[in-house]
């Protein structure tokens, strides 16, 4: 309830729905977190499926994305209870009740009397580290991310592994191996990012535990082999969804792209920067009231010479978590790489370890019948006098007065920690833009285009519309390809609906554009061309533009040649787009030059460009370049393009029998060189091939349908050959021609080319995550490990070879855990540390 409170106070002081307008924004939480939970909200309401989303970019699998958002999670069942039109709103909420739980968990983990808690704290300061915990620094940066679900199961995980280490007297699985097993396999299925922090932490805490205890505890070789045998079950059981996932993040454009393996890509990690520091050092900070106790406790006890390896080991423990702060290398480790919005994603478990010794430390006090037993106490304290009453007293008011001082610089720093912006413009317009724009509920290969990035590129889960562009980190190596090779530009690990030509909008189904007519830039002159748009109406600020001509949603392919199917990339987009061409129309539809440049700061050059043909002219310059302004024949294109759109195609009008000079200006204060390419869409030419495509083709479609995570097609197809669809060729997909399985090709493993025959053919496209059966076959055998282990503990009373065998095993688990330990010490702390030293040298 405190918890609650105060979250919930500071939102109403800081107009936070639904005590204002605002809503809580957090890096990516407004621009990708919440837009995932309208299709999570979708699929829990029957109207989409949960692993395949047909509006994401060219139809997605979910299954990487609901692990890197952690969606897979109990706190998901939130999404029963709000209403679409208020979801974004409804965030208050939802982060609260993740903050509350984070706090409950804490409160659960300091109950109990056992472990290295040796008397129970008074329950004000167990509320008051609970809340600490759920109010923490880290909470504070990270409420808006996947990261606060796995912070709520921590704690009673290590509870569950405290009390399995501590009652291992026996052979057989007791409760605390269960809770431990389930609460870390949920964890796996949560997120995978955090899961392999989690683990690291599991083994070192464990291997450590063993080196300063294992020789006195007789029975401590039984729980390493329960140990693992469990870690390995938990594993096991989580594949259904960590191997899916698993699968689709490494071949995600973010991985693939930054894929350093070995020692050479152990050094890069080192020599990796960009992260925000001082986030880092805000969340130790917030910890500094039980790090002073703790340090307190610490001191005392070594001056009465009463520090045990209790202390120690716990003292060692958290140590080894606060060093990444210190040590940007050692937090590259943990945190495979830097990552400039998050820079201590596992902060959380620095968190709980600081408050685990800090309340370990108070329960061992020599005074705890004063401290702790206060009704108890109060006789006795009577008869005491003069200054060790008065010392008590003092204690006494420490113990509640300091942590609560602790709590209240928490929540004033809360106030200014914690963000919030006015609401997601694509929320906002959604009901707007869906009463004048409706897209076929069956047809999910017709595409809307945020042409210049007015709104989220995320605004097709939040609208509900099928689109080109997206937000998320989990996009595939070849849709990203895919994306530049079209012209398209690409922002970081994002596809932009910004850039591409006529051709390739019509290609892939972007059948009507949304333009907001107050940007400035980028123009856009097709949408004054009544030719090729037609204007359905405005909403607010933005225009809604129909193409008027349009390819049908699916081409004939008659023959396939090994380079159209793999498709290197060309450094020129429009000759990527005539080899495109050329498959599907046997004909080129650009002319296509490049052209070197080299601008000083503030200089401008110029290009003269012979257009004989009707055409469109577009300029693609790479992404090295930033901040030009473009003109053509002396109008302002764009008077700043910045960087990461000019990756993408950018069109200068529709010339015929003229000379288009092209003048671009430097307006950075550098020098920028490199090439840049110019290119002329044959208006003829392309005319040609929408006849072509819609009146001429070989194939007629006759239905098309889409379900939840499927595609139906009706088609007759003049003769033998491919047929090609603008839809993303996951692996998931089963294709079937006729009832008949069919093996696919795809075009540069991105679009679908399905074979059929001459005469009528019905396709069928059925999709099921990749790697989704091997989970199940996984999760079997640990089912049958964990059985094993189970019968091999009572056949252990009753026959010597078994006995014999397990505590061989017993004893190499211990030996396999330490050594694994000693290892990871060394690769995340030791050459870390070294190296950091050295080049601050």
């Amino acid at each position: 309830m405190g918890t609650a409170f105060i979250f919930l106070s500071i939102s109403a002081l800081k107009g936070i729905w639904p005590f204002g307008n605002r809503v809580l924004t957090n890096g990516d939480f407004s621009g990708q977190a919440v837009p995932v939970y309208y299709h999570l909200y979708d699929a829990l309401h029957g109207n989409a499926d949960l692993f395949f989303d047909w509006n994401f970019g060219l139809g997605s699998n979910f299954f990487g994305i609901f692990s890197h958002f952690s969606i897979i999670s109990p706190f998901s069942l939130f999404f029963f209870f709000t209403s679409r039109a208020y979801l974004e709103n409804s965030m208050t909420f939802f982060i609260c009740l993740k903050l509350c739980s984070m706090t409950l968990a804490m409160v659960c983990f300091l109950l109990n009397d056992r472990l290295f808690i040796k008397k129970r704290l008074p329950w004000q300061l167990i509320t008051v580290f609970g809340m600490g915990y759920g109010l923490s620094g880290f909470s504070l940066l990270y409420y808006g991310c996947a990261y606060v679900d796995i912070a709520v199961f921590f704690p009673l995980l290590i509870f569950f592994l405290d009390s399995a280490i501590f009652n291992n007297s026996s052979d057989k699985i007791n409760k605390y191996d269960l809770g431990y097993m389930l609460i870390l396999s949920l964890i796996m299925i949560i997120n995978i990012t955090q899961a392999f922090d989690v683990c690291l932490f599991v083994m070192l805490y464990t291997g450590l535990f063993l080196v300063f205890e294992g020789k006195d505890n007789e029975n401590i070789g039984k729980f390493s082999l329960k140990f693992i045998g469990l870690s390995l079950v938990a594993a096991g059981l989580a594949a259904i969804m960590l191997l899916p996932s698993t699968n689709e993040l490494s071949s995600s454009y973010r991985v693939v792209a930054s894929n350093n393996i070995g020692i050479k890509g152990y050094i890069a990690e080192l020599n990796d920067r960009g992260m925000e520091a001082e986030k880092k050092y805000f969340m130790l900070f917030s910890l500094i009231i039980p790090l002073f106790i703790s340090l307190t406790c610490l001191v005392k006890r070594k001056l009465k010479k009463i520090l045990d390896r209790e202390d120690v080991f716990l003292s060692l423990i958290t140590i080894l978590m606060i060093i990444p702060v210190f040590f940007e290398t050692v937090n590259h480790v943990w945190h495979n790489g830097s990552y400039v919005c998050f820079p201590m994603r596992h902060g959380y478990i620095m968190t709980h370890m600081v408050i685990f010794i800090c309340a370990a430390l108070l329960s061992k006090m020599d005074d705890h019948r004063y401290l702790f037993s206060f009704k108890e106490s109060f006789e006795e304290e009577k008869a005491l006098e003069g200054f060790k009453k008065r010392e008590i007293i003092i204690k006494k008011l420490c113990l509640l007065v300091v942590p609560a001082i602790w709590l209240g610089f928490i929540a004033f720093y809360s106030y200014h920690k914690i963000t919030f912006g006015e609401a997601n413009k694509a929320v906002e317009l959604s009901e707007n833009i869906n009463k004048v724009y409706e897209a076929p509920k069956d047809n999910s290969i017709y595409r809307l285009k945020n042409s210049d990035l007015s709104l989220d590129n995320n605004y097709s889960l939040i609208l509900d519309k099928p689109a080109f562009g997206s937000f998320m980190p989990a996009n595939s190596n070849e849709q990203i390809t895919m994306d530049r090779v079209l012209g398209y530009a690409q922002v970081w690990v994002r596809m932009s609906d910004q850039g591409g030509t006529l051709f390739t909008d019509s290609l892939l189904q972007m059948n009507s554009v949304l333009k907001d007519k107050t940007k400035k830039y980028p123009l856009i002159p097709e949408l004054n061309d009544p030719s090729i748009f037609s204007k359905r109406g405005e909403v607010l600020n933005y225009q809604i533009f129909d193409r008027l001509d349009q390819y049908p949603q699916a081409l004939f392919v008659r023959d396939l040649s090994d380079k159209q199917t793999t498709w290197e990339l060309e450094k020129n987009t429009f000759e990527n787009q005539n080899i495109l061409s050329r498959l599907l129309f046997s004909k080129d539809l650009f002319e296509s030059q490049d052209k070197d440049l080299s601008l000083e700061a503030g200089a401008q050059e110029s290009v003269d460009l012979k257009v004989d043909k009707d055409g469109y002219v577009y300029i693609y310059m790479p992404d090295e370049f930033e901040d030009l302004a473009i003109y053509a024949n002396d109008i302002c294109i764009t008077d700043k393009y910045p960087r990461g759109l000019l990756a993408g195609v950018l069109s200068l009008g529709r010339y015929k029998d003229e000379t288009v000079r092209i003048t671009i200006v430097n307006n950075t204060e550098k020098k920028q060189e490199g090439s840049f390419s110019l290119g002329i869409l044959d208006m003829e030419a392309y005319k040609d091939t929408l006849k072509e495509g819609n009146e001429e083709g070989r194939i007629k479609i006759k239905t098309l349908k889409s379900g939840k995570s499927g595609l139906d097609m009706d088609i007759n197809s003049g003769e033998k050959g491919y047929v090609f669809v603008p839809v993303n060729a996951d692996d998931g997909f089963s294709i079937f021609v006729n009832g008949e399985r069919k093996a696919v090709e795809t075009f540069a493993n991105t679009f679908f080319l399905v074979p059929v025959d001459k005469g009528d053919n019905h396709i069928s496209f059925v999709f099921k995550p990749r790697r989704l059966k091997a989970g199940f076959t996984l999760m079997f055998f640990a089912l049958l490990l964990l059985l094993g282990y189970i019968a091999g503990t009572f056949l252990e009373e009753r026959k010597k070879s078994i006995k014999i065998c397990f505590n061989g095993m017993k004893k190499v688990s211990s030996m396999i855990l330490v050594i694994c330990t000693f290892i990871f010490l060394i690769y995340a702390y030791m050459i870390p540390m070294l190296y950091q030293l050295i080049m601050w040298h």
